[in-house]
Order: C-alpha cells, then sequence, then structure tokens
C-alpha cells in the first residue's frame, strides 16, 4: 500500500547558520596563497511541522499497517496545509493544494478557498503556520483498510495582526490504487485572542463530499 513518488511542494529544510571556511593554496616556488571569499549561507523559511498518531481504529490492523496509513494519510494532509497556508493570495496554487482531493471534493473545496486557503488574504499579508496537529481514525473491517478519517487542528498567525486564526476540521479519505485522496471534508475556521483560546465569535465553517 506504498505511494508512488510524487512532486512535493515542501519548502528546504533548516538553515545552516555558518560560512564557509577560508581555503588555501600554494606551488613549489612559495607563491602567496590564494584565499577564497567566505560565502555566506542564504536564510531560507523553515517548513511548519505536522505531527501526527494514529486515532482510533475500527477493526484489526497491525502495527506496521497502522505506521503506513498513518505515514501516507499525513503526507497528504500536510501536502494540502503546505500549499493552502503558507502563501497567501493569488501565491495559493489551487490546483496543488488539492492535489490529492477526488475531482468532485476539490471543485466543492474550491469554491469554499477562502476557508480551505489563504487565497481570500492580501498577497502582502505575512502569515506563520504554527505547528499542525492530526489525528487519525482509521476503518479497517475484517483488516482490510478501508477509509480514515484525519482530524486536523492548524494556528495562523497573520502578521500585525492581535488575533490568531484557528483552522480545524476532518478530512475523509480513502485509499486508492497509488495512495489516498479525500473524498469529503468539513473545515471551520475562525479568529481568536491568544490569551482566550475558545473565543469562537468569528467563525466560518465548510463542507463538501464527492
Amino acid at each position: 500500500m506504498s505511494r508512488s513518488p510524487r512532486r512535493t511542494t515542501s519548502a528546504a529544510a533548516a538553515v545552516i547558520a555558518a560560512l564557509m571556511p577560508l581555503t588555501a593554496a600554494c606551488s613549489d616556488d612559495a607563491a602567496p596563497a590564494a584565499q577564497t571569499t567566505p560565502t555566506p549561507v542564504t536564510a531560507e523559511p523553515t517548513p511548519f511541522s505536522v505531527r501526527a498518531d494514529v486515532g482510533n481504529v475500527t477493526g484489526r490492523l497491525g502495527r506496521s499497517d497502522r505506521r503506513e496509513v498513518l505515514r501516507d494519510v499525513r503526507e497528504v494532509v500536510a501536502d494540502w496545509m503546505e500549499a493552502a497556508y503558507v502563501e497567501t493570495g493569488s501565491a495559493v496554487d489551487l490546483g496543488t493544494a488539492f492535489a490529492d482531493f477526488t475531482p468532485q471534493a476539490a471543485a466543492s473545496a474550491k469554491r469554499q478557498r477562502a476557508l480551505l486557503t489563504n487565497a481570500a488574504l492580501a498577497s502582502a499579508d505575512g502569515v506563520e503556520v504554527r505547528p499542525a496537529v492530526v489525528k487519525v481514525d482509521v476503518l479497517a473491517p475484517g483488516g482490510e483498510v478501508a477509509a480514515a478519517t484525519a482530524r486536523f487542528r492548524v494556528v495562523l498567525q497573520r502578521e500585525g495582526a492581535k488575533r490568531q486564526e484557528k483552522v480545524v476540521g476532518r478530512l475523509m479519505l480513502s485509499p486508492v490504487k497509488k495512495g489516498w485522496k479525500v473524498f469529503g471534508f468539513t473545515v471551520e475556521r475562525g479568529s481568536f485572542a491568544p490569551a482566550d483560546k475558545t473565543d469562537r465569535a468569528d467563525q466560518s465553517k465548510a463542507g463538501g463530499d464527492a
């Protein structure tokens, strides 16, 4: 049930804050040593992280199969989140964000892009994506994996904003020949003050399925 290699949209790895060391070379006639100019390493943003665990399992499923389902489902969820929430405005690629959705679910998600992506935000807005939390519930009647539900929470901090935004919901997935596809979803998005994370005064909700 392994996934085939796929194009990833993930950002670069953590930055190494160091300069290249000086190097020297000399010839037989004791010519002055040549030195190279230190080259600084360009800083790039560190990708957000997704912490995923297996939640409820209905049916009997071995430990290795659970790990495989968790790995594959986490990849689908992480790819959607990264494409949907790291960028803002016109920089959000809806095709990439919903690449692992069924055609019907993707069409529904695109109509509700303001909740499932940052496409509705101004392109100049900076957004910090806090580490996301995912619980994967698995349906495996008779030991055969039939479906999974990814329950997720991700918090966004817009640059200069006093309030944070929380996106929570569920992605319903089914295994296909090459990996997993999202066939349905329920998503809620609301803002809250960091000191009062129960504030749901400003909240919107979306849903869709195949």
